[in-house]
């Protein structure tokens, strides 16, 4: 009961407050009309006036902003206090700074690797289709364009049976976007490996679809990790491959339910892959 009276209080003096100099830039303004148009005195109290007028507009305008943030402080501070006493701090710091801190989110990530027998790549070597595929989400509650970036493995490389390196870029669709050819070319650097694309995102929880499709070498009797570049909600794996290369995927920088769909060709991760984890693939020639 105390604590409503004082804030009523508080409220009733922060309204007062404002009041006085409202009323006051009114009086200003009346007295300003009595000088002749022109004057000295004339604009110097008009003047006098609209300041105390722009003064009560800064206060309100600070005083929402000031109240914004403490609220948004003390809903952070709950949910920090009651995270504390289900997860140790070092694991909720990094849930902020990897999950909560980013302004996007990947859901229902896929990737199918078509992987054939290419004999110009030589012995062990394999050219897949890669096709990537996700819907990107807004997490800052207003509309922002965000750049979205992808990169390809420098390390392997080599030309298909048509002469084109490996690896690049064939096709990328944003929404109901393509790009490729010119339009493609336009938006990769570094000699091709590396993808820049400006994505607008709207504000509300609809997500906007990302494609893209890579031709690339895969080596036998290799290991190699697929990198994620942002926290990744639901990722599927598919894996198309000749009888005689087996695959095999791990999830080994985190905690999480793996599942082996199809052994060897289909593999599904229900959870959260956080920005800078990933999953190892593991390949298998068998003579």
């Amino acid at each position: 009961m105390v604590d409503r009276s004082f804030m009523g209080l508080a409220r009733l003096a922060f309204a007062l407050a404002l009041a006085v100099p409202a009323l006051l830039g009114v009086a200003l303004l009346f007295v300003a009309h009595a000088f002749a148009p022109g004057s000295l005195a004339h604009d110097v109290v008009r003047d006098l006036g609209i300041a105390a007028f722009v003064s009560v507009i800064i206060t309100v305008v600070i005083e929402f902003y000031a109240r914004s943030r403490l609220q948004a402080e003390i809903r952070s501070g709950v949910i920090e206090a009651a995270v504390a006493r289900l997860v140790p701090e070092r694991v909720w710091e990094k849930i902020k700074i990897e999950i909560l801190s980013q302004d996007t989110i990947r859901h229902d990530w896929t990737l199918i690797m078509n992987v054939v027998d290419d004999p110009t790549l030589g012995d062990g070597r394999f050219r897949s289709d890669t096709i990537q595929s996700y819907e990107l989400y807004n997490l800052t509650g207003r509309e922002t364009t965000v750049l979205v970036q992808h990169d390809l493995y420098p390390h392997i490389t080599g030309h298909d049976a048509a002469g084109d390196p490996l690896p690049r870029f064939v096709r990328v669709t944003v929404g109901s976007t393509h790009y490729e050819g010119v339009e493609l070319h336009e938006l990769l650097r570094e000699d091709g490996l590396k993808l820049e694309l400006p994505v607008p995102l709207p504000a509300g929880e609809v997500g906007v679809p990302v494609r893209l499709e890579v031709k690339e070498i895969v080596r036998a009797n290799d290991t190699f990790v697929w990198w994620m570049t942002n926290t990744t909600d639901r990722a599927t794996v598919e894996i198309a491959a000749p009888d005689n290369l087996r695959f095999t995927l791990r999830a080994p920088f985190h905690h999480g339910p793996l599942q082996e769909i199809t052994p060897g060709r289909r593999w599904t991760f229900p959870g959260i892959i956080a920005l800078g984890q990933g999953l190892e693939f593991l390949t298998e020639l068998h003579q």
